[in-house]
């Protein structure tokens, strides 16, 4: 796996907000305490930090850009998958079955009466 297709990666991108976020939050919590001229400039970028990371959190969820994350990721599986799925298989008898046919109905028991 390239580093392209791990920084694409929809579950990496969640995991590193994650981390981004809660190092941010850690950060302007400890800065909130001691609030000298260097604290609190630390303190907004960090806040910032925290703003940024969690929109970017809240995108990878239902949002256009996790669709196509997923999309690219399925598309690359799907490839496999399609070539064995959409295949017709040719059966001794001459007939051709589509791999995803739907399966054969069963016939309705009898009952039994009283």
């Amino acid at each position: 796996m390239s580093i392209e297709d791990k920084i694409l990666d929809l579950n990496f991108q969640r995991k590193a907000a994650k981390v981004t976020l809660g190092v941010s939050m850690g950060i302007t919590a400890l800065t909130a305490l001691n609030m000298n001229s260097r604290m609190s400039q630390l303190h907004k970028v960090s806040g910032a930090v925290m703003l940024a990371s969690a929109i970017w959190h809240a995108s990878l969820y239902g949002s256009p850009y996790s669709e196509f994350l997923q999309n690219r990721k399925a598309k690359s599986r799907g490839r496999k998958r399609s070539e064995a799925n959409l295949t017709l298989q040719n059966l001794s008898d001459g007939k051709s079955v589509s791999a995803k046919s739907a399966p054969a109905k069963r016939k309705p028991r009898a009952r039994k009466s009283a």
